[in-house]
């Protein structure tokens, strides 16, 4: 009856026979898992996270591609380092078996209030602020105080006044250009959306 029949995967150790081993054959490619928010938005601190598993065979091997290049070693993207905009991430993987699987998803990383209060934060720990400007804590204070303000354009000013206290710490060498370029975009993006 062929609804009875079954595929087996045979293996015989010819070394040792004794250890031959009968297992169902593995049909079903491994299964890619991504912590994809439902309106498929990030923050600019957040990190994406892959997961690929084959509880058959095992996962052979795996691919994993932000924006077309290639992230070895990791499934774990920190979006901290990352433009804020537009993004694809690709990923494939084949099991033991030869059994493929691949997906790709497009996604948004933005910038919030509390994601810029963290990235101030992160930079800080990393050094990257100078010890004679007080830049963590003024953008922290304008970034707070422009979330409780009920007013668009006080908001607005305040996060302008945030943007001139990163220009005046980068003009007297206060700031890691990568910090820069990360709160300063992230302000922008407060500004703009």
């Amino acid at each position: 009856m062929p609804e009875q029949e079954e595929e087996l995967l045979v293996n015989v150790d010819n070394l040792h026979p004794e250890n031959l081993q009968i297992l169902p054959a593995d049909n079903e490619p491994p299964q890619i898992e991504i912590n994809l928010p439902p309106d498929k938005k990030y923050l600019h601190s957040d990190y994406l996270k892959v997961n690929i598993f084959d509880l058959e065979s095992g996962v052979a091997s795996s691919t994993i591609k932000f924006d077309g290049k290639i992230i070895s070693g990791t499934s774990s993207i920190d979006l901290f380092y990352e433009k804020l905009g537009e993004h694809r991430l690709y990923v494939s993987a084949v099991d033991f078996l030869g059994n493929p699987t691949s997906t790709n998803i497009d996604f948004l990383v933005t910038a919030k209030i509390e994601s810029t209060i963290s990235d101030v934060k992160r930079s800080a720990e990393l050094g990257w602020f100078g010890a004679r400007f007080p830049l963590k804590n003024s953008l922290i204070r304008l970034l707070m105080s422009a979330d409780k303000s009920n007013h668009e354009i006080a908001r607005k000013a305040l996060l302008n006044t945030a943007l001139k206290h990163l220009d005046v710490a980068k003009r007297i060498n206060q700031i890691d250009l990568r910090a820069y370029n990360i709160l300063r975009d992230d302000i922008k993006w407060l500004i703009n959306n």
